[in-house]
């Protein structure tokens, strides 16, 4: 099992301003013992963020992928920005379910496209709720607890259930999980 962290080194507005200074974020990564990011796709002409993602990669932390435009172009700027034994997986768009796709056509021909493309990089499957099929190597999860659960079990059990009534069984990857603070507040699927 491989634990990480999500970030958003792309961001360079407000809080995450990293265009200024990225390195407290990247020593707490290292810190924390951290062996995987979660991350957009990095733009390879946006030094900012090219810059944390070497240096993380430096100290052998690896990257989940999410990508959202054409394949071949998300496989090309990943590539040129991490050698390729630093890129655990790319990510199909996530939960394209809220982003006005033709459903479910669309995000299941993106992952058949970026699986092509991807030369051989493990590709990861689409979130959505309904839940879909696609062309992955691995089956991706979002077990979010819901409704007061004080245990991410039952919606881990869930969400491998879901997913596996509709792809054939195969490795899954957890890309998102969480609690709220305020269960009450929680208004998911």
């Amino acid at each position: 099992m491989i634990v990480g962290g999500c970030t958003h080194f792309n961001y360079n507005d407000g809080k995450y301003n990293w265009y200024n200074d990225y390195s407290p974020t990247v020593e707490k990564i290292k810190w924390m013992g951290f062996h995987a990011i979660r991350d957009a796709v990095p733009d390879p002409n946006a030094s900012w963020v090219v810059r944390p993602y070497q240096d993380l990669a430096a100290a052998g932390v690896k990257f989940s992928l999410v990508t959202g435009g054409p394949p071949a172009q998300m496989v090309g700027a990943s590539l040129a920005v991490l050698p390729r034994e630093f890129i655990l997986q790319l990510e199909g768009p996530n939960e394209p379910n809220n982003s006005g796709w033709t459903w479910p056509e669309g995000p299941q021909a993106y992952i058949s496209d970026l699986k092509e493309a991807a030369g051989g990089i493990p590709v990861a499957g689409i979130v959505s709720y309904p839940v879909i099929g696609t062309p992955c190597d691995l089956a991706n999860i979002h077990p979010y607890p819901r409704g007061g659960d004080v245990s991410p079990l039952p919606a881990l059990e869930g969400a491998i259930s879901d997913q596996g009534a509709v792809d054939p069984i195969r490795p899954f990857t957890v890309t998102e999980t969480g609690y709220s603070t305020k269960a009450s507040d929680w208004y998911g699927p």
